[in-house]
């Protein structure tokens, strides 16, 4: 069913209209209508435990996701359908783009798998614990975070040419020891001290190398071939040290950790960052209005991060080139549709932070009411029994 025009924001009938202006109809320089459907799958950890990084490039991936929907808009309204342009709905301020934190999911993921249990935490514990660790969230910024094998696996091809068998079997052996110390530390707990560990067995391998170039140029054996495959094979090696060691040490100011200093329903918090002050383009960030946050002012070090089925995501107003890049993508496939995720936080009976409140307190005070009425009807029964 088509969404109708009271899927616009401003169109809803409630408290909202009050504060947030009608966009009113299309004007000229908007470049096309938007219709975008809600997933239809409601399963709360739909995506739980699905999260696992490859220890040789360091990427995580979501796996068997089954019939989950994909979706590029978070919605912390409650409605069925998105309908307008790309103008009326970067005035919704309900909107987000999410944002997936994937290291974090996948380290969330990780401790569900093997049972993790924190003593004495509440129903957040679990998450406030994840989102206090420390890691990288920029997954645009490699950070040394792959492996030694993406280099060491086109240098034992290499190091063939130099036609030494002992040079190609150490450096077999150095690669397998190497992939297994990785699968072994591919852990939330150790995964960052990979090349720590390994490094030792690779300078040692240099070393080696070295030497055994040596003492082939000696022989009579030894011709151009040999000689450059084993330079060849070293530079490789230092290569991989200076790119991925190196770039490990650089990339450390990147780390950061979040404090969960608000709790909005449907797991959604609002953090405050610590670390990586320079990682972020503050330049660009939209402010997210105050009526949804209860945050004055949205300062560059908050963040807005959700547990959406089981991925964590940061969730990022949604500019118009947001919006222009969705619609692009319609255009060049009609065969696309875009769909959204509804986190159902706000409606029409209480479309800001202050009435969220008060009718979260207000149905707490019903629910303890409620609950002292059962108690004292269920004496009164024993009493007059």
């Amino acid at each position: 069913m088509k969404p109708s025009q009271s899927g616009i924001l401003g169109m809803i009938e409630g408290p909202a209209n009050q504060w947030i202006s009608d966009p009113g109809p299309a004007d000229s320089g908007d470049i096309g209508v938007l219709e975008i459907q809600r997933i239809t799958d409601r399963g709360i950890g739909a995506l739980m435990g699905k999260s696992w990084r490859n220890p040789i490039t360091g990427k995580v991936q979501i796996k068997a996701t089954g019939s989950f929907q994909d979706f590029c808009v978070a919605d912390l309204w409650t409605r069925y359908g998105l309908y307008g342009t790309t103008t009326q709905l970067t005035m919704d301020p309900y909107l987000f783009l999410p944002v997936p934190m994937t290291m974090r999911t996948w380290i969330y993921h990780h401790l569900f798998r093997v049972n993790h249990v924190l003593n004495g935490s509440d129903e957040n514990g679990m998450i406030s614990y994840v989102l206090g660790m420390h890691c990288i969230d920029d997954q645009a910024k490699a950070g040394g975070r792959w492996s030694p094998i993406l280099l060491h696996a086109p240098m034992v091809f290499i190091l063939s040419l130099a036609a030494d068998i002992s040079a190609t079997i150490v450096a077999i052996i150095m690669v397998a020891l190497n992939l297994s110390i990785l699968r072994l530390l591919n852990t939330p707990r150790y995964y960052r001290i990979t090349r720590i560990v390994t490094f030792p067995l690779r300078v040692g391998f240099i070393f080696w190398l070295l030497q055994r170039m040596s003492a082939k140029g000696a022989s009579e054996n030894s011709s151009m071939m040999t000689t450059l495959g084993f330079i060849v094979a070293i530079f490789f090696c230092v290569a991989e040290i200076i790119a991925g060691d190196i770039g490990s040490l650089i990339a450390y100011r990147l780390h950061c950790s979040y404090e969960v200093i608000k709790v909005l329903p449907n797991r959604i918090f609002i953090c405050r960052r610590h670390g990586a002050a320079h990682s972020q383009d503050t330049e660009s960030r939209l402010q997210i209005n105050e009526k949804i946050t209860g945050m004055g002012y949205w300062q560059d070090d908050l963040a807005l991060i959700a547990d959406v089925k089981g991925l964590i995501v940061e969730l990022q107003p949604m500019s118009i080139k947001d919006w222009e890049t969705v619609f692009l993508e319609k255009q060049m496939d009609d065969n696309m549709v875009h769909r959204f995720i509804g986190l159902d936080v706000y409606s029409p009976g209480a479309a800001t932070i202050d009435a969220l409140s008060a009718a979260l307190e207000e149905n707490k005070m019903l629910a303890d009411k409620n609950q002292k009425q059962q108690q004292f009807n269920k004496e009164m029964h024993v009493v007059d029994a």
